[in-house]
């Protein structure tokens, strides 16, 4: 089945690589969403630091007539956006029938759901699920807690805030699937999963997802067109956000102006006694940002924590060659922004 059954909108799409080296080349592709209305998958920051869009067949042609006069390094990655996204394959579940729910391919909202109700069924002393909220258009926000013994340390994982990043809910499912059966031919993972007591939010944005499987793949905002990983309490838009509701980044008229945030604001609020991890996941990039993503300094205890993410890098490095940079949001991808989900947990409840 295609990812996008009701439109072929980014048919002859072009994915386009550019390379900004000085601060006239930063500032020439942050007007392109104004000039072209380009969809940014990596939004300009420093020089020489990779920016990506996508951009449509009727402005590609102007667009590298604009490049080439002001001496703008780009290339294309990729001639038609829609015959990639084509490929990406998405199944049904069944329910009561496990095997059916797997990771080689995506599942909708309410496949996902539909899963996460029957583990319940099936291991319904170690794992519960509950409703913390409504979306803008009233769906379910969905948290899973997972407990195999009673530790007091605890570890909340988001995923699914943007709605296009469809390997976030994808990989939150599997990562709690994991915690969930961990076996003791695997002590580590055995070790770890028994350590803690586990949430998972997969799908923050539920409507969001749901609207990229029928709408728009390249969704990205809830359906009142805020970016909720703008919209939390910390330094709430100062910083690489928009006022401007048609941008990717409006951060919404004020801080948890969106009940998906304020589900989950809500949510770490009842869980941040003894919470130790706050993980949340995003495509797309090899990062491990470390707050504060509002700031150029490293406070807190940014080191240690560096220091555990450069171990974390070197182990995957070593066993699958994926490399991962670590650091802040300027160190990484070379921009600041405000009002993060995981800056707002780590300042309001000081989670290590």
């Amino acid at each position: 089945m295609d990812c996008n059954t009701s439109t072929k909108k980014y048919k002859n799409y072009s994915l386009i690589r550019g390379i900004p080296v000085s601060e006239d080349h930063v500032r020439f592709f942050q007007n392109l969403s104004d000039v072209y209305k380009v969809n940014y998958w990596r939004l300009p920051g420093l020089p020489h630091r990779p920016v990506e869009f996508i951009i449509a067949p009727s402005n590609r042609k102007d667009f590298m007539r604009r490049a080439d006069s002001n001496g703008v390094y780009y290339t294309t990655l990729m001639e038609d956006v829609q015959r990639a996204l084509d490929k990406q394959t998405v199944k049904s579940y069944i329910r009561r029938n496990m095997d059916s729910f797997d990771w080689t391919s995506f599942f909708r909202l309410q496949d996902i759901y539909a899963w996460l109700w029957d583990l319940e069924t099936k291991y319904p002393k170690i794992m519960q699920v509950k409703t913390i909220g409504k979306s803008v258009q009233k769906r379910d926000i969905l948290a899973v807690r997972i407990a195999h013994k009673s530790k007091r340390n605890k570890i909340i994982v988001e995923g699914g805030i943007h709605a296009r990043e469809w390997i976030a809910p994808a990989f939150v499912t599997y990562f709690l699937y994991q915690i969930l059966t961990a076996v003791s031919e695997n002590s580590t993972l055995k070790t770890i999963a028994e350590s803690y007591q586990w949430y998972f939010v997969p799908v923050l944005n539920p409507d969001g997802y749901d609207y990229t499987h029928t709408m728009d793949r390249m969704h990205r905002k809830n359906m009142n067109q805020v970016d909720l990983n703008r919209n939390f309490g910390i330094a709430f838009g100062t910083v690489g956000v928009s006022s401007v509701k048609n941008s990717e980044t409006y951060c919404g008229p004020y801080a948890f102006s969106e009940p998906e945030s304020k589900a989950m604001a809500n949510f770490v609020q009842e869980n941040h006694d003894n919470l130790k991890y706050y993980l949340a996941f995003h495509s797309y990039g090899q990062y491990m940002i470390i707050p504060y993503t509002h700031s150029k300094v490293h406070s807190g205890n940014y080191n240690t924590v560096r220091r555990m993410a450069l171990k974390a890098a070197d182990r995957i490095v070593a066993r699958y060659g994926t490399h991962y940079e670590v650091g802040t949001a300027y160190d990484t991808v070379g921009y600041m922004t405000s009002g993060v989900s995981g800056c707002w947990v780590k300042k309001s409840f000081g989670v290590p």
